[in-house]
Parts: C-alpha cells; sequence; structure tokens
C-alpha cells in the first residue's frame, strides 16, 4: 500500500513510516502457525503486514520473521502484534500491526538506512507533487481567465441572439397577427364563395328543371314536326295526284274542244251543202244528238273538276291549320312561331281545270 507525505507527516507515532512491499516469511515463536506476507509499510520501531489467510493473532502474541535479505538485512528477526483486523475489499488477508522487540545497532542502522531513503522518495515525491500542483495551479488559472474570456465571448453571443431572437419574436408576432387577419379575411371569402356556390346550385336545378322541361317541349315539337311532315308529305302526294288528275282532265277538255270544232266545221260543211229539207232535218237530228252526248260529257268533266277542287281545297286548309298557331299565340309559356313561307306557300285558289266549251244549236 502506497502512503503520501502528507499522511506520513500528520502520522502522530513516535517514528517515521515510509511505503514498502517486501514479501516475508512469518511464523509464530512456537512454529505452529506460519505463513506469507507482505511489508506494507515500516518505521525504525514497527511495520504494518499484510497476511494471507486469517490467521488469528492476540494482542501481544510474538512473531518470527525470516526476510531472506542476506547481509543487507533490514527487518528485525522478532515483533510483537499491537492489532490486528481484515484488510477492506480483500477476502482472506489481515492487516497486523507489528512492533519489533530485538534489535541489535547494525540491523537498527540498516532500519534507519532504509527509512531514510523511503523518506528522501517522499520527499522528491512531495516536491513533483508541489510542482505538479503549481502547475495544475497555473492552469487552472489560465483555464480561469480563458473560460471567463470565453464566457465573455458567449455572453455578448448571447445578448446579440437573444436581440435577434426578440426582433425575430417581434417579426412573428406581426406576421402572425398579419395571418389571423389574412386567415379571417379568406374565411370570409370562404363563406362568400360557400354562399355563391349554394345560390349556383339552385339556379342550377332551376336550370336543370327548365332544361328538362325544354327538352320535353322539343320532344313533343320533334314529334309534332314529324306528324307535320308526314302530313305535308301527305298534301304533296295529294297535290301531285291531283295536278295529274286536272291535267287529265285539261286533256279531256282539249278533245271535248277538239271535237266541238269538228262539229263546227261540220255544221259550215252543210250550211252550203244541203240538197233539200229531208235530209237537212236528218243532218240536224244527228248534229244535235252529237250535241248533247257532248254536253252530257261537259257535265261530267265540270262534276269531276268540281269534285277536285274540293279535295284539293279541303288539304290545303287541313295544311294550313297544320302550319298556322292553332289559334294559340303563347303555349305552354313559349310563344308560338309560324313559318310564314310555308304557311303562304298553301294556297287556298286552286288553279281550275282549263275547260272552254263553245256549243251553238241550231233550231
Amino acid at each position: 500500500m502506497s502512503l503520501d507525505m502528507d499522511n506520513l507527516v500528520r502520522d502522530k507515532r513516535a517514528d517515521l513510516r515510509v511505503p514498502e512491499n517486501l514479501r516475508i516469511f512469518w511464523s509464530t515463536e512456537s512454529g505452529n502457525i506460519s505463513g506469507l506476507g507482505r511489508v506494507r509499510n515500516i518505521s525504525t520501531s514497527g511495520m504494518l503486514l499484510e497476511t494471507n489467510g486469517n490467521p488469528v493473532f492476540s494482542d501481544g502474541d510474538p512473531l518470527v520473521f525470516n526476510p531472506s535479505l542476506s547481509a543487507d538485512n533490514f527487518i528485525p528477526k522478532v515483533g510483537r502484534v499491537v492489532w490486528q483486523k481484515p484488510r477492506p475489499f480483500a477476502l482472506g488477508r489481515s492487516w497486523c500491526g507489528i512492533a519489533f522487540t530485538d534489535q541489535d545497532a547494525t540491523m537498527l542502522d540498516h532500519l534507519r538506512q532504509r527509512v531514510e531513503i523511503g523518506v528522501g522518495r517522499l520527499v522528491k515525491a512531495r516536491r513533483a507533487a508541489q510542482g505538479t500542483r503549481w502547475a495544475a495551479a497555473v492552469l487552472i488559472v489560465v483555464m480561469v481567465i480563458f473560460s471567463v474570456h470565453l464566457l465573455g465571448d458567449i455572453f455578448q453571443d448571447l445578448a446579440a441572439s437573444n436581440t435577434q431572437l426578440s426582433h425575430v419574436t417581434t417579426k412573428q408576432a406581426f406576421l402572425y397577427q398579419k395571418s389571423v387577419a389574412r386567415i379571417t379575411t379568406l374565411e370570409g371569402e370562404v363563406a362568400q364563395a360557400k354562399a355563391m356556390y349554394q345560390e349556383s346550385q339552385l339556379n342550377l336545378q332551376s336550370v336543370t328543371s327548365e332544361l328538362g322541361t325544354t327538352k320535353n317541349l322539343l320532344s313533343d315539337t320533334e314529334k309534332m314536326l314529324t306528324d307535320a311532315k308526314v302530313e305535308l308529305q301527305a298534301i304533296k302526294d295529294l297535290n301531285t295526284k291531283y295536278q295529274t288528275k286536272i291535267a287529265d282532265l285539261e286533256d279531256k277538255n282539249a278533245k271535248l274542244s277538239q271535237e266541238m270544232r269538228v262539229l263546227q266545221d261540220r255544221l259550215t260543211f252543210y250550211e252550203g251543202n244541203v240538197k233539200n229539207s229531208e235530209e237537212a232535218r236528218d243532218w240536224l237530228l244527228m248534229y244535235r244528238n252529237r250535241v248533247h252526248l257532248v254536253k252530257s260529257r261537259i257535265k261530267k268533266f265540270k262534276q269531276e273538276a268540281q269534285e277536285v277542287r274540293k279535295s284539293a281545297q279541303k288539304e290545303a286548309d287541313r295544311a294550313r291549320i297544320l302550319l298556322g298557331n292553332k289559334g294559340y299565340f303563347v303555349k305552354d309559356g313559349q310563344r308560338v312561331v309560324v313559318d310564314q313561307e310555308k304557311y303562304n306557300s298553301v294556297t287556298h285558289d286552286v288553279a281550275k281545270p282549263n275547260v272552254k266549251v263553245d256549243v251553238q244549236v241550231f233550231n
């Protein structure tokens, strides 16, 4: 065990002890108990012995030592146990305080020299320790000065940081207030946009409903237009038929006119060529029969032309009804629009057959 100089100086024993680390053989005076030990410190009057195992001694028991140091031996051969206790934190070992009892002059001289050597080592160690303390003290002073300077820099940096932090905090507070105001404005705009959106939805629903109604009206209108187209096509077909029939009547009219002209030519011919009254009477009878036949044909032709005219007039009226407003100016909330061009194209004046009969009757 090593001891520092302060502990040695403060030791209240009569003699100064110095550290030692020497293996030694020990035994009781009777030789019944023996073992190995180690000298931990020594003085001119005693030593601290560390024993292996836990031998039990009583105060005052004599011990015999055999250090095997030949001529350089400085440990006395006999000593007595002053105290004994277990070594802390070491199982199977104990400490014993030994007081030397048998010292001759030579042994005592060697022991003093050994102690002086130890004291010299302790003095050197203490001087080295003091130098180390002074160096440590200087280093501590330098470190303190450096720390103070560093703390000053740190304090200045901290003050600057606090100033910047104050500016940043103020700016952040301003930005936060501005953000709150902006958020409030945006919330108002969002609420207004929501109201406009709801209004737009209502308008959209209304427009959708109107579009549905308009689609239905368009569907009905398309259906009516389809029916009207069919009716118009039928009217066109009837018109074509009637035109054909009128052409046929005109052809018959031309044939009747030709036949009347033949009769007229014959009448003119016979006016100057009748030989007697009997021949004239026969010719007149034949002429009258012929005229009656022509008149009956003309009457039938007029009846056919009249029927064609009535049918054409009826179809024209029906077409004008389909193309007209049917008595409505407004229907289903919509203004009734009439295609005036198509309406005017259907005329009440149906072309009359060009019939001209020239009949002369002679009595």
